[in-house]
């Protein structure tokens, strides 16, 4: 099917409408993506990506590309934040390959931002910065931009703005996000600077009470990444994404004298205000689409948000392209919606979940969960890759499970 004059316009070029530029260009629309900012901001901080994300990024031709820049995590261990004594771990390295068709990878935000940019220069998709894309007009049969004071027109735009949409805001829901309570403060340091506990090539999750930290090699593990993760009553701050001081948080941390000297360690301190949104009923207006942060902000106590936003990438661009695109869009946008919201939901009540679980402060309700988990281990040594397994195996390209291989 010949859609080479099928035009999409993205707003926003984060990982979600980068990757959505990439699965379009691919099915032959004609695409390009406007992103506010001058100097786009390429965060230096870590990400993990999970299989169910890595399958479509390897079906987008990047598994070669992407291994290059990615750090395979051997497990996920966690540790009790006040001694760093072990309490359970879930194995997963080339087992998750084998299982899932894909592993759960860690990169540098940078590293990951760079490579999409320079796949979409290759394709001759080029991101106009600067541009500040605003929806001008939405109908059944198309939608505008304006761009610059002129109105562009498109077949389709999709909104990967993230949780501050603005096109959220204008056809949708003008309620503003509702802070969570959460504080997210993250920092990357040279592996030479840090102790040896450190360099493994594992993700490290340290609950503590109230909080939980955790910490992963990024770069080939000349680099580590760290994320303490607090709880806090108000967030004032006009920006959502702020300098912290080495000060601040270890006065948030008073007492954690194991970590005391790794925030010493510390170049600088980035803090997130964590927010969320209520759930839409629908996530287009006429031929305007939402994805990513813009229809579904989560915690990032799942490492879903950036997998999240890649599989939408990878559904909306498979539904635009089914079908006689003479027809109504309406039901390429309702599938999309459907296919999606269920899956995004539950990732966002296990995320909220789990900030529960983490920062459990009652000490005698922690000494019971640590103590299940660490039996639960003894019986039933599967037990947390079961749990999950319809969240790395299912999703945009979901897999058949092979036989089970024992971790």
């Amino acid at each position: 099917m010949d859609f080479s004059n099928l035009k999409v316009g993205i707003i926003g070029a984060g990982i979600g409408g980068m990757t959505t530029a990439l699965a379009l260009s691919q099915k032959g629309f004609q695409v390009e993506i406007f992103e506010k900012l001058v100097n786009f901001n390429k965060a230096g901080v870590g990400i993990q990506i999970s299989p169910n994300g890595m399958r479509v990024l390897n079906a987008l031709g990047l598994e070669e590309k992407i291994s290059k820049i990615c750090t395979l995590s051997e497990s996920v261990q966690f540790l009790k934040a006040e001694t760093s004594h072990l309490i359970t771990n879930i194995p997963m390295g080339k087992n998750f390959i084998d299982k899932f068709g894909a592993g759960f990878y860690q990169v540098h935000r940078t590293d990951l931002v760079n490579l999409l940019q320079k796949e979409l220069l290759n394709k001759g998709i080029a991101i106009n910065f600067g541009k500040q894309a605003n929806v001008c007009k939405t109908s059944s049969i198309s939608a505008s931009l304006v761009i610059d004071k002129k109105e562009r027109v498109y077949d389709v735009v999709v909104a990967a703005d993230g949780v501050r949409s603005q096109t959220r805001s204008a056809l949708f829901d003008r309620s503003k996000p509702v802070f969570l309570k959460q504080v997210a403060y993250r920092s990357i340091v040279c592996a030479s600077k840090l102790p040896n506990q450190f360099l493994e090539n594992n993700t490290k999750v340290f609950f503590g009470p109230g909080f939980h930290i955790v910490s992963y090699p990024l770069r080939k593990g000349s680099l580590v990444n760290f994320i303490f993760c607090l709880e806090q009553n108000r967030w004032s701050d006009e920006d959502w994404l702020n300098l912290g001081t080495k000060e601040e948080l270890l006065s948030h941390l008073n007492g954690l004298n194991f970590f005391s000297s790794v925030i010493d360690r510390l170049d600088f301190v980035n803090k997130w205000g964590l927010f969320g949104r209520s759930a839409l009923e629908t996530w287009n207006r006429g031929r305007v689409v939402l994805l990513g942060d813009s229809c579904h902000p989560m915690l990032p106590y799942l490492a879903q948000g950036a997998t999240q936003a890649i599989e939408d990438a990878w559904v909306l661009s498979e539904n635009l392209d089914f079908g006689d695109h003479q027809k109504s869009f309406e039901n390429k946008f309702r599938n999309y919606y459907q296919q999606r919201f269920n899956r995004v939901s539950k990732v966002q009540r296990l995320s909220a979940n789990n900030r529960r679980l983490f920062h459990i402060r009652n000490p005698i309700i922690r000494f019971s969960f640590y103590c299940s988990l660490k039996l639960l281990k003894i019986l039933w040594p599967n037990f947390l890759v079961t749990k999950f397994t319809w969240l790395y195996a299912g999703g945009a390209i979901p897999i058949r499970l092979k036989t089970w291989i024992r971790f």
